[in-house]
């Protein structure tokens, strides 16, 4: 759509006309004769056609020029924050997947954790009979065991949370069974601590995107003050006229123009489109 602004326009056009009207009819004219005489004669519908082309060519359009650029600018950004959604759903789907693993392995930690509650409990129990232990080491152990089986009973809704989130990323109904089998990869050990990387930066997407968006508003900015500029067309029309009744003729005929349009003032306008730029 932006390309219109500058580009030709060319358009055909064909045109039927008949007139019927009474302005035609007892129209004076002279009979031939000797004397001549003064006599009435209805001339009849008007019929004709008009065929037409014409070119119309814009030749100095800054504001169009500035608005191509802006709409170039504009799909950059776009397919550039087309391709960091694509890598944003990849990480959603990686990090819920190892949720859920984590999430389960989770579970497993707590589950030992019961267990070792438990001994510590029987142990307790059994040093309570034996009069080596006060009652509330063995209360404290029984807190200690319903805690961890709160903690267990919490992983586990974690893991149903993670495999629901999973499932709901990967476009899943909520009855199908996960298996998951990959395991949980290691992370590499963090490096010493170096500088900005300027060039990993230019490669993000994200960023890039930023700027093609920056770049888009810059010359929209630009398009909005071309708003004061004159605009120059080329306008060129031909014609050929065909007379059918009641006169017969034919006749062509050629129209060029050369237009300069400017509008030092309309109402704001101009200024409220830059200041909104």
């Amino acid at each position: 759509r932006s390309r219109q602004a500058f580009s030709p326009r060319i358009s055909f056009d064909a045109t039927h006309l008949r007139l019927d009207s009474s302005v035609l009819d007892d129209i004076p004219v002279i009979e031939p004769g000797f004397p001549p005489m003064l006599g009435m004669h209805g001339l009849g519908p008007l019929d004709g056609q008009v065929v037409g082309a014409q070119l119309y060519q814009p030749l100095i359009n800054v504001g169009a020029w500035n608005a191509r650029r802006q709409a170039g600018s504009a799909l950059d950004a776009a397919e550039l924050s087309l391709h960091r959604s694509r890598q944003e759903v990849e990480v959603a789907v990686v990090e819920s997947y190892f949720g859920a693993q984590t999430a389960r392995r989770q579970v497993e930690a707590e589950q030992k954790g019961l267990a070792t509650a438990l001994r510590s409990l029987r142990q307790a129990e059994a040093g309570f009979e034996q009069d080596l232990i006060a009652p509330v080491d063995v209360l404290s152990a029984r807190t200690r065991v319903a805690e961890m089986k709160a903690r267990v009973a919490a992983a586990e809704a974690r893991v149903v949370a993670a495999q629901a989130i999973l499932r709901r990323v990967l476009g899943m109904d909520g009855d199908v069974q996960l298996v998951l089998t990959d395991p949980v990869p290691r992370p590499h050990p963090p490096g010493p601590d170096r500088p900005i990387d300027r060039d990993a930066l230019a490669e993000r997407s994200d960023l890039r995107a930023l700027e093609q968006g920056l770049e888009a508003a810059r010359y929209g900015v630009k398009r909005a003050r071309a708003a004061w500029l004159p605009d120059v067309n080329l306008y060129a029309r031909y014609d050929r006229l065909y007379g059918n009744d009641p006169l017969d003729f034919d006749e062509t005929g050629w129209l060029l123009a050369v237009n300069l349009r400017w509008t030092p003032f309309a109402g704001f306008a101009q200024a409220g489109a830059l200041d909104e730029a």
